[in-house]
């Protein structure tokens, strides 16, 4: 079996280190990076009044970290 070849798209990505639509590629550690910054925190009030609960909140993914969340979901599906 011959070894594969990379296409003219995947060389000029890895000479550019640059993707089709011109942002910086990432490595995969760079990828996992920049996901992480998404997080989930529990939140309580400075003074809470008696009964009152916490809330949590989550920061929203942009469009790149949404298109990796997707792809990998593709992938796992």
């Amino acid at each position: 079996m011959a070894p594969a070849k990379r296409s003219a798209a995947a060389l000029a990505k890895t000479q550019s280190r640059r993707l089709a639509d011109g942002a910086p590629a990432l490595s995969f550690r760079g990828l996992l990076t920049h996901l992480a910054t998404i997080v989930r925190n529990t939140m309580r009030p400075k003074n809470p009044k008696p009964g009152m609960g916490t809330f949590t909140l989550t920061t929203e993914a942009n469009p790149k970290q949404r298109q990796a969340l997707d792809l990998a979901a593709a992938i796992a599906a």
